[in-house]
């Protein structure tokens, strides 16, 4: 080695032992030195990185509107977006588009609400028949002064596969059973529709208001008006009568011979023969898959931000999904096509509860920015 390298290997030695011990051995004092500031005003804040988007569109791409398509699959909802409004019962409204199955978004997140009429189901194991379609604007309304049921909403019904689709614009709607779902409208028409999209039943306005004559708001959708309840074919309209200070049913409407009748079809009965989606003893709530109608339990705790708070158990009560949703402690958890949807992050997702993997994240997108 030449006496330079060894000269230079001796230096980094020295620098590597620190100046401050070569002091000491001397008796001289360690030179102070100063500290150093940080002005932390000058840092850049901390954001966690963007929820990842996990989906493709459909082809064609139907962007604002749902058109009928044999091709779709399972249509499900996935919330896209949050808008913030003014003058309403609350400032913020999540918005919908659908998405099939294996995550091809086919329309933008515009719809208010997207439900199954497997909701309404005295038989909460059926399969649902319809997928019901809101919209509406609650700052501008329609101007009738209705509630949502028909007034502030425009509904849109369609097969939970999208092979047909039938717009309605302002309307309400009743479930019936598995295989029908009546729509009312502003003057009182009832249509009622079978599972494959075609009209069942129809009874204009003219039929059914001379029923309702006397009543402050003889229209149904209003709050204090009539309603709509069915038991098997006899759909009948009821509430308030405010000259017997009680509730009645004001006419009946019959399904099978398009009749409309003050009195009661023979045997007709009132008794409701609701079956329960489950039980939910021992903490275990029970959850229906809302295309399917298979039984699931889920339970909830919300004690540990940082812990899954969600878990989701099959029939037999045995586990298949533990994850964090962000939107437990707001919303009941919903499962379509075996499929958890939860937000997490700033995005709605949607979780496998065969393999427990993410199938569809959509980032949330707001009015605001």
């Amino acid at each position: 080695m030449s006496r330079a390298r060894i000269v230079a290997s001796l230096s980094a030695l020295m620098l590597l032992a620190g100046c401050g011990a070569l002091g000491s051995n001397s008796g001289e004092s360690p030179e102070s030195v100063s500290p150093v500031y940080t002005d932390w005003s000058k840092l850049t804040p901390y954001k966690p990185a963007a929820p990842k988007p996990l989906y493709s569109r459909f082809a064609p791409y139907q962007g604002d509107t749902l058109t009928p398509r044999s091709d779709y699959g399972v249509l499900l909802p996935y919330q896209g977006a949050t808008l913030s409004v003014s003058n309403y019962i609350t400032d913020s409204l999540p918005l919908y588009g659908l998405v099939t199955t294996d995550g091809r978004i086919v329309t933008e997140p515009v719809y208010a609400d997207v439900y199954p009429s497997s909701g309404w189901s005295f038989n909460p194991s059926a399969p649902a028949s319809f997928l019901i379609l809101s919209k509406g604007d609650p700052n501008a309304g329609t101007g009738n002064g209705r509630d949502s049921m028909a007034g502030e909403f425009t509904r849109v019904v369609a097969a939970t596969d999208g092979r047909w689709v039938r717009d309605f614009g302002v309307a309400g709607v009743e479930y019936l059973d598995g295989d029908r779902l009546a729509v009312v409208q502003p003057d009182n028409s009832i249509t009622v529709l079978s599972a494959s999209g075609e009209t069942a039943a129809y009874f204009s306005g003219d039929a059914v208001t001379p029923y309702l004559r006397g009543l402050e708001k003889p229209y149904f959708g209003y709050e204090g008006g009539p309603y709509l309840s069915s038991r098997g074919d006899i759909l009948f309209a009821e509430g308030y009568d405010p000259a017997l200070n009680g509730s009645r049913i004001f006419c009946y409407l019959n399904l099978a011979d398009g009749s409309v009748s003050a009195d009661p079809p023979e045997g007709f009965s009132e008794e409701l023969l609701y079956m329960s989606p489950g039980d939910g003893e021992d903490g275990y709530n029970p959850i229906r898959d809302a295309v399917t109608g298979e039984l699931y339990y889920f339970t909830r705790d919300d004690s540990d931000s940082a812990a899954p708070n969600m878990h989701i158990l099959d029939r037999e009560k045995q586990s298949l999904l533990s994850i964090r949703d962000d939107d437990s402690m707001f919303y009941e958890p919903s499962i379509w096509n075996g499929l958890f949807a939860a937000v997490q992050d700033g995005a709605f997702c949607y979780y496998d509860l065969g393999s427990g993997e993410c199938v569809f994240r959509f980032p949330l997108r707001s009015n605001l920015g």
